[in-house]
């Protein structure tokens, strides 16, 4: 009887032991598949084009800029809509009346809501990323990248611009636009 006991208890210590290794193993291959993905990242991470990358994160600074100046009043001319009534419009063409047209304005003036918040979360997310990296640059790199890519101007007239008020030939203009990009691109995404 006590043999049984014994081997029972073995049993259930093999069974509780096998799903320990299997468990370990399981852990093991997912830390595995992670560095594994961390290194194809790191290999691509190394082909991604930095420096466009970094243009285009900066014409993207002032529309972030305009989403969080202005996401307040978008947010509260949608509540403002959402609880007052509407009016019927004439338009001389009848109506179809439909019993659930509050509830479906309500719920796509949240739907709104939403959106703008997420669109607020996303540009402060991008400000935390890109703002120290845009104020670690010289008041000069700043000035050069501002009339290339964020001002609307063309390369001829950013050129002139720079060429003025920095003393500079053309040629000289392009050569600092360069070195303030990959600056940019090296604050941002590293080497």
């Amino acid at each position: 009887m006590a043999f049984c006991k014994e081997r029972r208890h073995n049993e259930q210590g093999n069974k509780h032991c096998k799903a320990m290794q299997k468990s370990t193993l399981l852990q093991r291959s997912r830390f595995f598949i992670l560095i594994f993905w961390r290194c194809d990242m790191l290999i691509a991470w190394q082909y991604l084009d930095k420096k466009a990358a970094a243009v285009e994160a900066l014409k993207d600074y002032s529309s972030m800029q305009y989403i969080i100046e202005h996401s307040d009043e978008d947010i509260y001319e949608i509540e403002t809509r959402m609880t007052s009534p509407h009016s019927a419009k004439i338009t001389g063409v009848p109506g179809k009346h439909n019993p659930k047209s509050g509830e479906e304005r309500l719920a796509a003036c949240l739907d709104e809501i939403d959106v703008l918040k997420e669109r607020y979360r996303r540009a402060l997310e991008y400000m935390e990323w890109f703002k120290p990296a845009w104020e670690a640059l010289s008041e000069e790199e700043q000035f050069i990248l501002t009339e290339f890519f964020v001002n609307d101007v063309s390369k001829t007239e950013a050129v002139a611009n720079i060429g003025e008020k920095l003393f500079l030939e053309r040629a000289q203009v392009y050569r600092r636009k360069d070195k303030a990009l990959n600056h940019l691109a090296l604050l941002l995404y590293g080497k």
